[in-house]
């Protein structure tokens, strides 16, 4: 009896072991799938990592060209207000330039209508020759 139960215990024993293994070997595999699994990820966010490099890059060129047209935009507005004030100063000179034309010719067309048509020499034209 005590040899049988000897043979029970070692049959248990290793069938214990057995089962320890193989929990081992499943664990095992587990983990191994989770490392898997864990550098896919890796690789998923290296690519994502780059994706966001590159659009940071591109985000930053955006914002180079919306400055440069920025100052465009500012150069040309205060072109055009140089401009405006260049229309406004060359109008105000025409108007007064136009205004003294007025007065000279209003002086001189008075002065001309000062004398009566009568009071002007007759022009003799001598046809006898």
């Amino acid at each position: 009896m005590e040899r049988s139960w000897k043979i029970t215990f070692t049959v248990l024993l290793a069938a214990i072991i057995i089962l320890l293994l193989m929990n081992l070997r499943q664990k095992d595999n587990r983990i191994d799938n989770a490392l898997r699994k864990l550098d896919s990820t890796k690789m998923l966010l290296g690519i994502t990592l780059a994706s966001v490099d590159s659009s940071q890059k591109y985000l930053t060129d955006l914002q180079n060209k919306i400055t440069t047209y920025d100052i465009f935009l500012s150069s040309l507005n205060s072109s055009v207000n140089n401009l405006t004030k260049s229309f406004k100063a060359d109008e105000a000179n025409f108007n007064l330039r136009k205004e003294q034309a007025k007065k000279k010719y209003s002086q001189t067309k008075d002065s001309l209508l000062k004398y009566n048509r009568h009071d002007w020499p007759a022009i003799v034209i001598d046809t006898s020759r």
